[in-house]
């Protein structure tokens, strides 16, 4: 910005005439005149401003406004030499605008990221995990079913498996069809153990033949009675064991936990009626509903 001054390249030797030196004279008179004038007066600046070191401000900056409230105050967007041009920096915990034009702060940052996993921790704790095709682990086959079962027949092509209890069952069912259990220990509650033996399902005749001497009308006619297998204690049922079943969920009757005239943890209940006994049963088979 020279205001009709020319300035012509000089080299060394060279003569400087009268009106170069004068001219040279007047423009730097303009020049410190304009300096001048801009720290008192100017308010803005137009043009380019290239500044090769730091810029030192006092007070605040501001870009696109004149009344800036932070020390650097952007009206409109930002943009780096690379990447997206952003306008906010937001302390949106939910990060609901979802904008590529929005910088989140840390601490918004932060709590989204604590929520969604607090989310997560809460499904996996209180919730089920549904999966609608198959399931597959980071290695191994892919898993179509976990079933309480153990079927032989099931579709050899759907891989299958089965729970806990399902192993238990299908062990216990085929070692019984083989005769191969001889006897099992049922925990009933604080350590207080039933022990019991399988009963082999079989068939026998009742009733008196009707040519028999001395027969009464209702000892016939004769029948097959076919019975189950089952489960059958092995000792008489102590009073401790008594006291453990008296304690579960009632079936159809309520029992007395200390029936017997002898006291004794180890000694036998003696003073019960059928009625109470099959209550007791009833009580054992609906605790180990699945284990017998």
């Amino acid at each position: 910005m020279t205001n009709g001054f020319d300035p012509k390249q000089k080299k060394a030797g060279d003569l400087i005439q009268s009106a170069d030196w004068n001219a040279a004279m007047d423009e730097i008179d303009r020049l410190g005149k304009t300096l001048q004038d801009i720290k008192q007066k100017a308010t803005s600046f137009h043009g380019p401003l290239t500044i090769e070191d730091a810029l030192k401000v006092k007070g605040n900056v501001g870009i696109g406004t004149d009344n800036p409230t932070a020390k650097l105050e952007v009206k409109g967007n930002l943009k780096l030499e690379f990447g997206e041009a952003v306008n906010e920096f937001s302390s949106d915990i939910t990060l609901a605008d979802n904008s590529n034009q929005a910088v989140p702060t840390e601490l918004a940052v932060k709590t989204y990221v604590d929520k969604q996993v607090q989310g997560l921790q809460e499904s996996f704790t209180s919730k089920k995990l549904e999966v609608s095709q198959s399931l597959k682990l980071g290695n191994g086959v892919e898993v179509a079913q976990f079933s309480n079962t153990i079927s032989p027949s099931r579709d050899s092509s759907l891989v299958v498996v089965p729970t806990e209890q399902a192993i238990i069952t299908y062990i216990k069912s085929t070692l019984e069809k083989f005769g191969l259990v001889s006897e099992i220990f049922f925990d009933l509650g604080n350590g207080v153990i039933l022990e019991m033996q399988p009963i082999k399902a079989g068939s026998f005749l009742m009733g008196s033949p009707d040519n028999e001497f001395g027969r009464d009308a209702d000892e016939g006619p004769q029948h097959q009675v076919n019975v189950p297998a089952f489960w059958m204690g092995k000792y008489q049922v102590t009073q401790q064991q008594w006291q453990a079943v008296a304690s579960y969920k009632q079936v159809d009757r309520s029992l007395n936990a200390e029936p017997s005239k002898f006291k004794g943890e180890s000694l036998p209940v003696e003073q019960v009626s059928w009625y109470e006994a099959k209550e007791f049963c009833a009580r054992v088979n609906q605790k180990l509903e699945g284990q017998l």
